[in-house]
């Protein structure tokens, strides 16, 4: 189906491609609860606020230049708090 160009719509630029994908992540609720008060004092989203934290960390580890300390074990809710490496490697017990 073809959509109707609306009134006016010759003179907007073409759409931008998307460069950002949504990735779910869970986090607790008491997380959110903290995240989002920061945000209201920041006077930001809340979304936004962890989108930039987690950038400016990565940031900061790639700085550093240091592999992984450890690894989440999935489904266990625990860290193994193994060696990693910057390699796909991991640690058995």
């Amino acid at each position: 189906m073809e959509s109707v160009p609306e009134e006016g719509d010759e003179d907007l630029p073409p759409a931008r491609p998307r460069t950002a994908r949504s990735v779910p992540l869970r986090l607790g609720d008491d997380v959110v609860s903290r995240a989002r008060v920061l945000a209201a004092k920041r006077n930001t989203g809340y979304q936004t606020l962890l989108k930039e934290f987690v950038i400016e960390r990565l940031y900061e580890e790639e700085k550093r230049g240091r592999p992984a300390v450890g690894h989440w074990r999935r489904g266990r809710n625990e860290y193994d708090g193994c060696k990693g490496t910057t390699e796909f490697t991991h640690c058995l017990r």
